[in-house]
């Protein structure tokens, strides 16, 4: 049994002893939603809160979990605790994302400034609200950030956050000499950190290749169409879910970490079981997904899964899945390094860090696509971001023909889409489609000469 699963187990134990307990019945909430078994965990966050209505600790838990499917929700509870206690900056930074998931980005902003106000130090604060402003040069934001970065101080996360913040700052007054300083400084930082290892994921790549896809049979009975959008960090990924979430038969569940955990505890923990054993795990797998995604959505219309790492599944998804759309996002490998390189990825993908990783990365990732490709022929459809930027109006048509949905005038103005939209590049996806994101890393390029030793431009 998982230990999480032994965890809730003993703990609901000890609820049976003492069922009024705050503190066991957040616990259990708490260990759920590692597992993501989101409702289990907010009936427990909601059991708790009818003992104790301003638990601000229940609250502030339940307010995370609501932001998955309901921000509006989340944001009701923030500004509750914020009732109890003005000065918890750190529910005034997850109000400022929730309100920046559902378009409000002046509401963001006054958030963003008032946790400023009460912890200067909270330079996260400092990048949320450098990536929601367009800088002039002498912008006092950006002489605030600079008094801070030579007068107070920081540790190194803080710092961290700070040079992307102070870049951007200089990427938008087009000094990109400065610019790519304070985006090398910071991911040399968060390198240091997290210390990843581009070895552990050319083994888990190796191991992803080498599994005998002939064990596995086509077993589920899933009914719901997926539409899964993979690619790699910053190749237009949601822009396309924003596209096709915006068309009426679908909703768009962003970016749900569910599917990578089935894979790895059900096929690459035992790669070695018998093909009958493999049958049931299809079947498992697929109830445990659709389970984990109806708290997100508990309808029967068609979902978007924009985890773009799922890239790494698409042999499992097959049997899985076997209705499955495949979506695979595809853009200038050169534009797609330097913008992830210059986005700060809150302790996720860590390969971003680094030319070198991130280089290694990217052609493992095109080794794996192929490999696919001559697997299950016709399973994947290729999208290129920059045909999509040049003649939006045919590539959306046939990209709604791919995934066998009716030609939704709304697709065609997504930008004008008010649903929450779950994703770090929320700012992006609410624009109409714009082209100068293609080409961006032109500037850049005396500086990021490394990339080309892994990838043509």
């Amino acid at each position: 049994m998982d230990k999480n699963f032994q965890i809730i187990k003993k703990l609901q134990e000890n609820l049976k002893v003492d069922p009024n307990n705050i503190e066991l019945l957040n616990e259990i909430a708490i260990y759920y939603f590692r597992i993501e078994n989101l409702i289990q965990a907010e009936f427990y966050y909601k059991k708790a809160l009818t003992i104790d209505p301003n638990n601000i600790s229940v609250l502030n838990n339940l307010a995370i979990l609501k932001q998955r499917n309901s921000p509006k929700e989340s944001i009701s509870l923030y500004k509750k605790i914020l009732l109890i206690n003005e000065n918890l900056f750190e529910v005034r930074y997850n109000l400022s994302q929730c309100y920046s998931s559902v378009g409000k980005i002046l509401d963001a902003k006054v958030e963003l400034k008032k946790i400023l106000d009460i912890k200067p130090n909270f330079t996260r604060a400092d990048r949320m609200l450098s990536l929601i402003t367009k800088y002039t040069k002498n912008d006092v934001h950006f002489e605030k950030m600079n008094h801070k970065l030579n007068n107070v101080s920081l540790d190194n996360k803080q710092l961290s956050e700070l040079y992307f913040a102070i870049g951007k700052y200089y990427e938008d007054i087009n000094d990109y000499e400065n610019a790519y300083k304070n985006y090398l400084k910071g991911n040399k930082i968060n390198k240091t950190i997290y210390k990843y290892d581009i070895k552990n994921s050319q083994y888990n790549f190796s191991l992803i290749k080498k599994f005998d896809y002939n064990k596995l049979t086509i077993n589920s009975k899933v009914s719901r169409k997926i539409i899964f959008i993979v690619g790699m960090p910053r190749s237009g990924t949601s822009l396309v879910e924003s596209i096709i979430s915006s068309h009426s038969q679908v909703f768009g569940c962003g970016e749900v970490g569910f599917l990578n955990n089935i894979i790895r505890e059900n096929f690459l923990k035992n790669p070695n079981l018998h093909k009958e054993n493999f049958s049931k795990l299809i079947t498992n797998s697929a109830e445990r997904y659709i389970d984990s995604i109806s708290f997100l959505d508990n309808t029967k219309n068609i979902f978007t899964d924009k985890n773009l790492l799922n890239f790494r599944h698409i042999g499992f998804i097959k049997y899985i899945f076997p209705n499955a759309k495949i979506i695979n996002c595809l853009r200038n490998p050169v534009d797609t390094c330097w913008s992830g390189f210059k986005h700060y990825f809150e302790n996720s993908l860590l390969f971003t860090n680094d030319f070198d990783d991130f280089g290694k990365y990217y052609n493992l990732y095109e080794d794996l696509m192929s490999f696919w490709h001559q697997k299950f022929p016709n399973l994947i459809y290729d999208l290129n971001y920059e045909k999509l930027i040049d003649q939006p109006q045919k590539e959306i048509s046939r990209l709604l023909k791919y995934c066998n949905l009716s030609q939704d005038k709304k697709c065609f103005e997504h930008h004008k889409n008010v649903d929450t939209i779950k994703t770090s590049s929320f700012l992006q996806a609410r624009q109409g489609i714009y082209k100068s994101a293609v080409g961006s890393s032109k500037p850049y390029n005396i500086y990021i000469k490394k990339i080309y030793k892994y990838i043509r431009n």
